[in-house]
């Protein structure tokens, strides 16, 4: 019932993410993510009809699922022990601040956005 429509939709989809592939530093209509994430449910809708569209699709998922994610580790501050996760929405990222026995106070910032992004990508392979 929705296959003419997903494969019209891929259609679309396709010079996206061709555009995306010389030029990642452009701006997009839509951003990449929400666009394999359409990609990956439209993959689950029309299952082996998906398949033409692959060798487009694939190399974009196994990009985001390969890249590293921002992580680190500094000296925090005590004041800030045991508080609550602090959320950065422009940065994406999530943080918190601990007492490690030996170690001191530390603060440990991690991309959760980057790490939703892989998920997705690993789930649509």
């Amino acid at each position: 019932l929705f296959h003419p429509d997903a494969q019209n939709i891929m259609q679309m989809i396709l010079p996206l993410l061709q555009n995306h592939a010389v030029n990642q530093s452009a701006p997009t209509l839509v951003p990449i993510d929400q666009i394999l994430a359409a990609s990956a449910r439209i993959a689950r809708v029309i299952g082996a009809a998906y398949a033409p569209f692959l060798p487009s699709v694939l190399p974009h998922l196994l990009k985001v699922a390969n890249e590293k994610v921002d992580i680190s580790i500094t000296d925090g501050d005590a004041d800030a022990t045991g508080m609550e996760n602090e959320y950065d929405e422009d940065t994406g990222t999530e943080s918190i601040t601990l007492a490690l026995p030996g170690m001191g106070v530390k603060k440990f910032v991690l991309n959760t956005t980057q790490i939703q992004e892989k998920s997705n990508a690993a789930r649509a392979i």
